[in-house]
């Protein structure tokens, strides 16, 4: 896949709005001669008739940004591994955990002996989550995760 990469401080600035963040992109695209960067289309929408992603660099991670396009069975697949269920009772809340997929056994395992206050625990679930998933072979790469995990092993 061909990502185009943004690493512009505007990126970072939280006080831009994302259409101009849009707007600084495309013109960065424009300058560099890049196929339908002068589209009317979205951005992305643009990026994705050209088969190409956007990488934006802020001040403190890497955020990839996948057009919908670029979806295929040829190109890209999308696998849910765990759903995090908001809580009817206490809404903005996790509720429940499903695992899905590959998933499933190690998300079961993780959350069978939780509370519900531990499932709204971020690093709690986090914690958990990460070590039962790799018990069960399955990698762990969501930031979140794994930073809880790293954590309690330097410990």
């Amino acid at each position: 896949m061909r990502c185009v990469v943004c690493d512009d401080k505007q990126m970072a600035d939280t006080s831009c709005s994302s259409a101009d963040k849009a707007n600084v992109v495309r013109s960065q695209l424009l300058a560099a001669g890049v196929a339908g960067s002068s589209s009317a289309d979205p951005l992305l929408v643009a990026l994705g008739k050209q088969g190409m992603a956007l990488c934006l660099i802020d001040s403190e991670d890497f955020e990839l940004a996948v057009p919908h396009t670029l979806f295929s069975e040829t190109l890209l697949e999308a696998e849910t591994v765990l759903e995090l269920k908001e809580s009817a009772r206490c809404p903005g809340t996790i509720g429940r955990v499903v695992g899905t997929g590959t998933a499933e056994a190690a998300t079961a395992a993780a959350v069978r002996g939780m509370s519900k206050g531990d499932l709204s625990d971020a690093a709690m679930l986090g914690s958990e989550l990460s070590v039962s998933l790799r018990k069960h072979g399955l990698p762990v790469t969501a930031q979140w995760l794994a930073s809880n995990l790293e954590k309690q092993e330097q410990l």
